[in-house]
């Protein structure tokens, strides 16, 4: 990987705060952007790890809010 970012996505209450976000009640989702080589980890085995990493949401403990919509966009 080289880099990672996280944040909120979808919702309806604007600029929310973590702690609003994690209430359920702004309609947000947090999200993650992953840039990584498709040459060093296919985008299978990312998946793999990222999610056995993540089966136990952290911090903002609600299981609705972890919605496996997966994006993916190349970086060529």
């Amino acid at each position: 990987m080289y880099a990672t970012a996280v944040g909120y996505a979808g919702g309806f209450t604007p600029n929310p705060t973590y702690e609003e976000v994690c209430t359920g009640e702004t309609g947000h989702a947090e999200v993650v952007r992953v840039i990584y080589d498709p040459q060093k980890i296919d985008y299978e085995d990312l998946l793999k790890t990222f999610w056995n990493l993540t089966i136990r949401p952290r911090g903002c403990a609600r299981e609705t809010m972890w919605v496996r919509s997966i994006g993916r966009q190349s970086m060529c």
